[in-house]
């Protein structure tokens, strides 16, 4: 792919679809991508997605969720970096932001792409949490029974795309048992008793906070905003962000700030006037002068 195009650039799946026609022409029997969903069987479609130069930042615009059945993934989702390995349950949300680092030769994963109108049509009144925007992301080791769950309702899927008398309820029925198995882990995991309710409940903030900090970075760049959101004090808050991650509070908002702001100049046209007031800068010096300080080099150069 020609890096100096600025045309504006995405995750998704008609992205997906340009990038992997080849693919899915002549490895059928294990990757499907329409308009509507994207199954996946044993697609490798990670390297071919790294060799098109589709590393990130990257804005995903549908919903993934699957799990790794070979190799190894190093990739950062919403400012929070994972080494992903088999077995490992995965489910990444609309508007997450994601940087591909590592992709190994041997990887192989097994899942659904689900574009917002598709999961609209599945839940026609009430989305599980996992997807209602509470959650952008987690992963989860799995156990041998949760893995084979999801690999039938990943067959029953398959087969139902391919036959000729599709009946759409019967498809978004076993979708939704996936996407409601997933609520069920996430709820399991996070269920948390005795001594550890104080630190699964720091936890659990420090979660909240990086997802307020993902939605509204581009606005609100103060402390004492998502000190406010959160119903914390700002000196709590700085606190127990630095216990649970390493780093100040204000270390995530820069990051999640010049994160947004790369994957502005990387895939659009828009000027660096035009970012710099999206982003709720006071003008185009301050920008490229905190651009410069976080990334290295201006926003000009980023581009080029």
């Amino acid at each position: 792919m020609d890096k100096n195009n600025t045309r504006p650039q995405r995750m998704n799946v008609e992205v997906m679809e340009q990038l992997l026609s080849q693919q899915i022409g002549k490895n059928n029997d294990s990757f499907f991508l329409s308009k509507d969903i994207g199954v996946s069987r044993n697609a490798t479609f990670f390297n071919d997605v790294m060799k098109s130069g589709f590393h990130g930042p990257l804005l995903v615009e549908d919903y993934r969720v699957g799990f790794v059945l070979e190799g190894e993934i190093d990739i950062t989702i919403n400012l929070i970096h994972h080494h992903v390995t088999p077995g490992t349950l995965v489910y990444i949300g609309l508007g997450s932001i994601v940087t591909i680092h590592s992709v190994s030769p041997d990887i192989k994963v097994r899942g659904f792409i689900l574009p917002e109108e598709t999961m609209n049509n599945i839940f026609a009144d009430r989305k599980p949490e996992i997807i209602n925007g509470q959650m952008m992301h987690f992963f989860a080791e799995s156990t041998p029974e949760d893995r084979q769950f999801i690999d039938d309702i990943n067959l029953t899927v398959w087969n139902i795309i391919h036959r000729e008398s599709n009946y759409p309820p019967v498809l978004y029925s076993a979708l939704a048992s996936v996407l409601y198995f997933y609520e069920g882990l996430y709820f399991r995991l996070n269920d948390v008793r005795g001594s550890q309710v104080e630190s699964n409940r720091s936890r659990e903030i420090f979660n909240r906070f990086i997802s307020l900090v993902n939605k509204n970075s581009s606005c609100e760049r103060t402390l004492s905003y998502y000190a406010d959101q959160l119903c914390l004090s700002p000196r709590y808050l700085s606190s127990l962000v630095n216990e649970q991650s390493g780093h100040p509070a204000k270390y995530w908002i820069d990051k999640a700030t010049i994160t947004r702001a790369k994957v502005m100049l990387r895939h659009t046209t828009k000027s660096v006037s035009q970012i710099a007031y999206e982003l709720n800068f006071p003008n185009d010096s301050f920008f490229c002068k905190y651009f410069r300080r976080l990334a290295g080099c201006s926003p000009t150069d980023y581009r080029k």
